[in-house]
Formats: C-alpha cells, structure tokens, sequence
C-alpha cells in the first residue's frame, strides 16, 4: 500500500468550493466566542501589557530598540504591539477593537487549519470536521478571549501560513525559489509576534521524515539553514529577554524537575483537550509532584503512551497522525517546562499543539469513516457541538476580572492570594460590599493577619466605596494596629478617618472623637518610622502620601481645620491635591 504523502497540487477533486467550508468555519467561530468582541480589559495582565503599555499609544515614544525588543514584556513581540497599536487608533483605547482582532484572527486560524488538513491529503469531511474541533474547542477561549493573548494568535497565523508555503519548497515545484523567500519572510513575522516559531526548522525536518522527502536540493537546504539561523536569533533575544525580566530559573534545580514538570504538565493539557470540564485561568497547581505520586506516573504513563502512539502510527503507516503528533510535541516543548521558565501551565500553551491534535483527530475520523461513514460523522457533528457549547461557556468566564477569577477561586479555593484578586476585581466593577464579604470569608479562613497588608485597607477601602464610614475605619484601624509601620496606609488611614469625621451625618460627636483617637494612633505609628532623622521620614512620608487616593487626600485637607492636629499633619502633605482614586490602596 502505497504512504499518504502531502497532496501535490490542489486538494481532491470532491471538495466543495473552499469558501463555503471557510464561511462555515468563521460561523461557528462568530457563534461560539463572537460576545467576546463586548468584553472588558480583565485584571490579568493585561493592565500592563496594554492599559498601561505606553508602546501600545505610541510605539516609539520610547525608541526604535524599546519596540524592537519589548523587555517590559519578557521577550521580542513587536508585531503584536503594533497590531494593538492599531486597535489603540481604532477604539481610542476601548476593549472592543482588541477582542475584534482577536476574535477575526482565530478565524483565519480555522481557515488556515482546514487548508493545512487538506493539503496533507484529507478528504473534505474529515478535513472540516478537524479544522471545527479546533475553531470551538474551549481550551482556545484563552487566547481568544483575552486581549492579552494576541501574540498566540498571531504567531500562529504566521506559522501555519508559513506551513502551508513550505509545501512548493517540499513538492519541489515551480516557484520553489520564491516560495523560500516567502517562508522566511513568514517565519520573521511569526518571530515578532512571539517565539514561538523558532521550532520551524524542526517541524519541517519532521515533515521531510514523515513524508520520505530528503532534504537534497538547494531550495530545501537554503530554507533549513535561513531557519535555524533566524530561529537562533530570536531564541538568543529572547534569552537576553527573559533573563532581564527575572523569568529564568525553572521551577526547581535539580536535573529530574524539567523532566517531571514538562511530563505532568503534558499530562494536564492532555486531559484538558480530551476532556475538556475542568479548564481554569490560571492553574495554581504545585508542579512538579514525586514521580512516585499519581501526578507522577500520569506524567509517566502520558509520555510512555504518546512514545507508543507514534510507534504504532509509524508502523501503521498512518503518516498524517504521525505527523500531528510530533508536530504538536515539537510545539509544545518550548512551554512544556524543559526550557527553564518559571512559569506554570496555561491554556494558550495548547493553541497550535490543539491544531495538530485535530489533525489527529481528523485522520482517525477518516480511518473509521470509510467503512461506517454516516455514524461517523454523526458522532463527529455531535462531538464538535459538545465541545461548542463548552467554549461558549468558557468564553464567559473572560467577560470580567471578577467573573475571571470567581473561577480561579472555585477551582483552587486553598489559594488565599486569589481570594484577594477576587475581591479586589469586585470593588473595581463597583460592587464594594460583595468585595468586602469576599475579603471578611477569606480572613476567616485563613491566618489572621494575612502576609499582605493591603488585604485590610481594600477592606476598608471597599467600605468606604460601599459609603459605609464606621466599617471603613474599623478596618483602616485594623491595618494600622498590625502594621504600624506602614507610612502609606497609616496616611490614607488618616485620610479616610478625618473624611468619616467631617461628613458623617447623625452620630457626629461620636464619630469625630473616634476618627480623632484613630488619626493619634496613626500618627504615632508613623513617629516610629524614621530611620535616618527627621528630615529623611518626612521625604518618606511625602513619598508615600503622593500615591494617594482622592478621598483620603481630600479628608486629610479638611482635618486640618483641627487646631489640635493641624501642626503635626501639614508639614507632612506636599502642596496641592496629588493622587487619583484607586479601588485598591
């Protein structure tokens, strides 16, 4: 029986016309994750990376080698900021330019994805049944979703594209020279936007082992070797990069850990892609386990079945599995966690290697559909609406931070920082007094005091958004008595009290004698402060007072009609109000 090899020319005679598939495919996107396009920035890095990026307003306000590099982002991604550059221009700044991006190039993806399924040989069903698992599956939600995640997108359409050209250089085809140049030229902008791409050359020797094509001719050899060295390029960059932006390091030094993390982290997206129930935000799992642990011998147990499976594939000579498999392995090394990163595992790690996965998929449909081909197919169209339904649901997670990281907080109720995140995102969205419930339930079940001690003044600070004075000050009082030597929380403490004293309607009396013992407390407190005499603890309170929000400023202003406190708090304020509001102190 002859090996299935790449397809040369043009797709089998019995597929449709190609842009009903693609139309179907930018439908079902549209339909799965188009309410994406309304929703906001989330508090998950993407404040940084483009709210606050003053790249992403104007790319060269800080020269041509800041854009170039990006080291504010850990590793060279000019290309994506210039793309939100241009969603900047777009929206004036809003969400919904970004999520359309987003939403428009994970569709180009799925359009890539079928061609790449049916260059390689597929017949127009499987093809299209693969390229629809990957365009709804809900592990994409991240990447898709999330604003942040457009440098997967984009890196990915450059790849796949760059894929899809190698084919004239590998047929060895008219234009194969041309073609050369093309990849190359694919392969740098997948660079710019993350790099990712730098395992290129590697994925097209798989190609040429695969499909029994050498690397012989000129073309071959000339693309190989531009590759790799723009490949050695990027990875020497991006090493500058993440060494700079304190990334290296791993996740523990001895030489089994890589091993075990990149064995049981592959595990995980495994189990993610194949039951997709339990995807998370962020996985705050603690990895790597003992080998001698379940975590472990599933690790084991995945990379021993994946070695198997491209034996057997091999043997079999089923060449389009055997290529999604080692395609999608080659992918993912870069953030199994052999490179030494200290990052854990995240969903977006999954987008391209999930490509190759449904191309798998895709030539086992086509396996089983030749002799029973009505079933299925009618349990592939079930299976993708499944799935679809599943990545509407995901979808939603990412329409706020709240929504975003209530899950975070159900799926890892033991983690006490994501409880504070949680409610944080809750007082941001203006629900102050849900945010302080959330915060009262964590100290409940954690150690008192917690570790931060911004935990108790966004307590207070929810109190005072929620217009509930005595509650504000309870807690303000509580951050002071535990940390005494806080200059900034004890100044807004003062703040907030003198503002409670001056406004509060009905009990006056009462609340000006409990602000005032509160603003003595405070101020003692910042008396035991200095370190260097006077004059250094009043630069450093000047300093800490800058930062302030507005209601604390203008409540400290108005406590100095107090003749008794007067002399010893305006020394203590720079002249002028100073600060914006902030939900978080």
């Amino acid at each position: 029986m002859p090996s299935p090899t790449i397809s040369r020319g043009e797709p089998p005679r019995d597929a449709p016309s190609s842009w009903t598939h693609a139309l179907l495919l930018v439908g079902l996107v549209a339909l799965v994750f188009g309410k994406a396009v309304s929703f906001p920035f989330v508090d998950w890095d993407d404040r940084g990376y483009i709210v606050s990026n003053p790249l992403i307003v104007a790319p060269l306000s800080r020269g041509l080698r800041e854009l170039l590099l990006t080291p504010g982002l850990g590793y060279p991604q000019p290309l994506t900021v210039l793309s939100q550059h241009l969603d900047f221009l777009l929206g004036g700044g809003s969400p919904w330019p970004f999520h359309l991006t987003n939403l428009l190039l994970h569709a180009l993806n799925a359009v890539l994805v079928l061609r790449l399924l049916r260059v390689v040989g597929l017949s127009r069903l499987p093809a299209l049944v693969g390229a629809a698992l990957f365009a709804v599956h809900p592990i994409v939600a991240e990447p898709v979703c999330w604003a942040t995640g457009r440098k997967d997108l984009l890196a990915a359409a450059f790849l796949l594209g760059a894929l899809l050209v190698h084919r004239r250089v590998a047929e060895r085809t008219e234009g194969a020279w041309r073609a050369v140049g093309i990849v190359l030229l694919l392969q740098l902008l997948s660079l710019g936007a993350k790099p990712l791409a730098v395992v290129l050359p590697l994925l097209f020797l798989a190609e040429s082992w695969v499909f029994r094509r050498p690397l012989r001719r000129g073309a071959s050899l000339l693309l190989l070797g531009g590759s790799v060295a723009l490949s050695a390029a990027s990875l020497w960059l991006s090493y500058r990069g993440q060494a700079g932006h304190g990334a290296l390091g791993g996740h523990a030094s001895s030489a089994a850990s890589p091993l075990a993390f990149a064995s049981q982290h592959l595990f995980l997206q495994v189990r993610n892609f194949v039951l997709p129930t339990e995807l998370s935000p962020k996985y705050l799992l603690e990895l790597p386990r003992p080998w001698l642990s379940a975590w472990g011998f599933a690790g084991l147990g995945t990379v021993l079945g994946g070695a198997a499976a491209l034996l057997l594939a091999r043997r079999l000579r089923a060449d389009r599995a055997l290529f999604g498999l080692l395609a999608g392995a080659i992918l993912f090394a870069p953030s199994s966690g052999l490179v030494p990163l200290s990052r854990g595992p995240a969903d977006s790690y999954l987008y391209l290697p999930g490509a190759m996965l449904a191309l798998c998929v895709a030539a086992g449909v086509a396996a089983l559909g030749r002799g029973r081909l009505r079933a299925t197919y009618v349990v592939a169209a079930v299976a993708v609406a499944v799935l679809g339904f599943a990545g509407f649901v995901q979808a939603g997670i990412w329409s706020s931070s709240a929504s975003l990281w209530r899950t975070v907080v159900e799926h890892y109720p033991q983690h006490r920082a994501s409880h504070w995140a949680y409610a944080d995102a809750l007082a941001q969205g203006g629900r102050p007094r849900e945010a302080v419930a959330v915060y009262e339930r964590a100290l409940r079940r954690f150690p008192y005091p917690p570790e931060d001690p911004g935990v108790l003044s966004a307590m207070g600070q929810g109190c005072l958004l929620a217009k509930d004075l005595p509650c504000a000050l309870r807690w303000f009082a509580e951050a002071v008595r535990h940390y005494p030597d806080d200059v900034q929380r004890a100044l807004r403490l003062v703040g907030v009290a003198a503002l409670g004293a001056r406004t509060q309607e009905g009990d006056a009396s009462g609340t000006v004698a409990r602000a005032d013992r509160i603003v003595r407390a405070a101020l003692e407190g910042l008396a035991r402060v200095p370190e260097g005499g006077g004059d250094d603890a009043q630069r450093r309170l000047r300093r800490a007072l800058t930062p302030m929000d507005a209601a604390a400023g203008l409540g400290l202003r108005r406590y100095l009609t107090d003749p008794r406190l007067a002399a010893q708090v305006r020394r203590l304020l720079p002249p002028g109000p100073r600060g914006r509001p902030s939900p978080r102190p």
